[in-house]
C-alpha cells in the first residue's frame, strides 16, 4: 500500500491526474490531495430496487 500510494504521490507531483476508486479510507489519506465520498444504498439503482445476489 505505501508502494503504491508513493507512485501516485510521484505521478501526480509530475503534473498527471489520477483518479483512484477504493473503499481503503487509509489508503486514501495517504494517495490523494482530495476525496470524494459517494454514498449509495445497497441494491438501489435510479430509485428502484432491484435483487442484489447475496
Amino acid at each position: 500500500m505505501v508502494e503504491v500510494s508513493g507512485v501516485i504521490r510521484d505521478l501526480a507531483e509530475q503534473g498527471h491526474m489520477i483518479l483512484v476508486v477504493s473503499h481503503d479510507r487509509e489508503f486514501m489519506e495517504m494517495s490523494c490531495d482530495r476525496v470524494l465520498e459517494t454514498q449509495q444504498e445497497r441494491g438501489q439503482r435510479d430509485g428502484k430496487h432491484f435483487p442484489c445476489g447475496d
